[in-house]
């Protein structure tokens, strides 16, 4: 191969690179507000009377009158992760939500959460030797 291929090879391999590093930070990580839009966003759009997809957007401010009207009914959202004492489900971490509503009302909602749905912090806390489950909470902002 002549030195000009090697440039081109080269200068390819970079845009490559550049491309991939790019969308990798650009990906969003989890939040524990995505956690919380996964299992109360049916629930959610029903007292509100809109559509279900239009809550996780709000959660994550693009829609501040949405959430401002879920924070005027929810007060807390507490998120208890454990993980799976199955081996065959230990791909998934089980997530409990008690969901506190201003009215003095409450639900509670169990779902399991793949690993890559779950909020880094929230991960690495299971992860680490003698921990079973962790505890977060989450209020609308």
């Amino acid at each position: 191969m002549t030195n000009w291929m090697w440039v081109a090879l080269a200068a390819g391999a970079t845009v490559l690179a550049l491309l991939v590093a790019r969308r990798l930070t650009d990906r969003r990580r989890p939040t524990l507000g995505d956690v919380v839009a996964d299992g109360l966003a049916e629930t959610w759009s029903r007292r509100l009377g809109v559509p279900r997809d239009r809550i996780r957007p709000a959660l994550h401010g693009h829609d501040s009158t949405l959430r401002d009207r879920i924070g005027d009914q929810v007060g807390k959202v507490s998120c208890t992760f454990r993980q799976e004492s199955d081996a065959e489900l230990r791909h998934l971490a089980q997530a409990v939500l008690d969901c506190d509503y201003r009215d003095g009302g409450s639900e509670r909602i169990t779902m399991r959460v793949p690993w890559r749905r779950i909020p880094s912090g929230v991960r690495n806390e299971l992860l680490r030797p003698g921990t079973g489950e962790t505890v977060r909470t989450w209020t609308p902002a």
